[in-house]
């Protein structure tokens, strides 16, 4: 995601990458990442805007003679002399390169008290106000140096990658055309064009850019990054691996190259080189949220659930305004029986980010389990407001109204979730038992014949199908359907349904 060597490289990886993939179940923004525009190599400084200026040092001038003091008065003590702008601007740029954002731009602002026309001085508060997350003061100093000097690519570069941070994507292509325009060789810029051009749908103009920037950094870890990401997005999954090969062998404590690896190795169904890749990306940045992210899903899948809440734990320590890790956690902890706080976190995940269609549906799957009905129908009902296809929260609804006596509500519900998805055998089955509740045997006699169509070892169609032959005389359907529905839930391990079935075969 994007940082600088004097402007930075917007990295097309983790959360880019991940968009969309089981890996990642939220996006995040681009992170920024510092490179050398010499070397491509990441560096872990802010470097000086220009090379730093020495003081000029003048002959201290002769003490003049001091006057006799008498004993009844106090010393004066004089105000300090004030030191020169490119001082202040020195010690701005030392505070940048050991990462003291917040003293760079103290720094920067007195030597711009000294002199309001310093262009670098602009240029490295604005480079420093951007790592604070201080984006509209940063394009504000961003400006303030291109006025001062049109001609200054750096300037566009850095404003360009505000502007793509900001999501702005013409504003960001038209600043890095001109940065472009003023130094052809700036192999860094040509990344991060290749990225706004890929967010904005451009892969084949994403594509050239890249292709430019390795003839000008042949090594670049990043540009190799970059385009193992394109060719990730358009599938090309063994050429993408090869990139971010390169793009470790260039680098290797790359740590968004080990995550955008591990992802691919995901894809490729590679459980375990994945897992090893995001250890990894964590070992070398141990603060990385998408790193434990991705690691907390695929121990999950993996029946970890202890040690993926553990991984999420610290992607909430870390990001704490990360609504997509609060709503993971908090279906970890919904499988490991904690409720209150599983709902404590869908609760937090929403403040976060409210719109979450997902995360109220799944509050409102733990409300079930709590038979909290009437509090998961309002939840369900806030998914569907959101959004309407979501067939899940049809069908959690129209459990939720049968277990309240709703029935012709709750057939209504599970007819909706079958309007999203025809072949989802529960909701035939839960609408069939919600018609027996409405006395339309025909109807769900239908349903239950439909689920075992799609599920035909599902147990409770046979057992529900069974008892309506039997209420309508038909013996021997009945006997077969409760046979064949009392060895499925042996085979199963369903004790309760196991005993239900017997019992309806000696009513016969």
């Amino acid at each position: 995601m994007l940082r600088k060597n004097l402007f930075e490289v917007q990295r097309l990886s983790t959360a880019a990458l991940l968009a969309g993939s089981v890996l990642i179940l939220g996006q995040t923004t681009a992170a920024a990442r510092i490179y050398n525009l010499k070397s491509g190599e990441q560096v872990n400084t802010a470097p000086a805007t220009k090379p730093m200026e020495k003081p000029v040092v003048k002959p201290a001038a002769a003490p003049a003679p001091k006057a006799p003091e008498k004993a009844s008065e106090k010393p004066v003590v004089k105000d300090p002399e004030p030191r020169p702008a490119r001082d202040y601007f020195n010690d701005g740029e030392k505070a940048a390169s050991k990462g003291d954002y917040r003293g760079a731009v103290a720094d920067y602002t007195s030597a711009l008290a000294q002199d309001p026309k310093y262009q670098s001085a602009y240029l490295g508060r604005g480079i420093a106000l951007a790592k604070l997350g201080d984006r509209t003061g940063a394009l504000a100093d961003f400006n303030m140096a291109i006025a001062l000097d049109p001609k200054n690519a750096q300037a566009y570069a850095h404003r360009g990658n505000v502007q793509a941070i900001l999501g702005n994507g013409n504003a960001a292509l038209a600043d890095m055309n001109q940065a472009l325009a003023l130094d052809p060789k700036l192999a860094d810029v040509l990344v991060n064009r290749a990225y706004v051009r890929s967010q904005m749908g451009n892969n084949a103009q994403a594509m050239a850019d890249i292709t430019q920037s390795l003839k000008i950094q042949p090594r670049s870890a990043a540009a190799f990054l970059n385009r193992g990401y394109l060719r990730a997005t358009e599938r090309d999954l063994q050429s993408a691996l090869v990139d971010v090969n390169q793009a470790i062998a260039s680098n290797p404590k790359y740590a968004e190259a080990y995550l955008n690896r591990g992802v691919i190795q995901f894809a490729l169904k590679r459980p375990e080189e994945a897992i090893k890749d995001f250890s990894e990306a964590i070992a070398l940045k141990p603060d990385y949220a998408e790193a434990y992210f991705n690691r907390a899903i695929l121990l999950s899948e993996r029946g970890n659930t202890v040690e993926a809440s553990a991984d999420l734990d610290e992607v909430v320590r870390i990001d704490p305004d990360n609504a997509e890790g609060f709503l993971r956690r908090g279906q970890l902890l919904a499988r490991l029986g904690d409720r209150a706080l599983a709902i404590r976190d869908y609760d937090q995940s929403l403040t976060l980010k409210p719109g979450q269609a997902e995360a109220y549906q799944l509050r409102a799957d733990v409300r079930m389990e709590l038979q909290d009905y009437q509090g998961a129908i309002l939840d369900y009902d806030q998914a569907l407001a959101i959004a309407p296809n979501l067939g899940l929260a049809y069908r959690g609804r129209g459990v939720a109204k049968s277990k309240i006596g709703d029935a012709g509500g709750a057939a209504s519900d599970f007819s909706q979730a079958l309007g999203v998805n025809g072949e989802d055998t529960m909701a035939f089955q839960m609408r069939g038992q919600a018609r027996m509740a409405l006395r339309d045997t025909k109807g769900a006699l239908d349903d239950f014949s439909q689920a075992l169509r799609i599920d035909p070892r599902n147990a409770d169609a046979f057992l529900h199908r069974g008892r309506i032959y039997r209420n309508l005389g038909q013996k021997g359907l009945a006997q077969t359907d409760l046979q064949q529905a009392s060895n499925l839930y042996l085979q199963q391990n369903q004790g309760e349904g196991y005993r239900n079935a017997l019992q309806e075969m000696r009513r016969l």
